[in-house]
């Protein structure tokens, strides 16, 4: 997950169009990937300006949350497939 640095580093140099854009996008966590699909660029080259902003100290990374798996409800199961039966 992707957030931008509040407030922005004053000594950090005027980043590239690509560079704002990011930051624009990343005022609330984002993954990769979906930083990648909004500003339609494959990932890697999203990953290489990431690599930028965070050296110049203009965003935070952070893993994305873990999720539990739960046992799923199958009552609730048999109803979605029943009403999707029923369309």
């Amino acid at each position: 997950m992707v957030t931008t640095v509040e407030p922005q580093p004053v000594e950090a140099a005027r980043p590239q169009p690509e560079h704002t854009r990011i930051l624009r996008l990343c005022a609330e966590p984002l993954a990769v990937a979906e930083i990648a699909a909004r500003l339609d660029l494959p990932v890697s080259v999203v990953v290489i300006m990431l690599c930028d902003l965070l050296e110049a100290g203009r965003i935070t990374v952070r893993p994305p949350h873990h999720v539990t798996r739960t046992t799923p409800d199958l009552d609730l199961l048999q109803k979605v497939r029943d009403g999707l039966g029923r369309l």
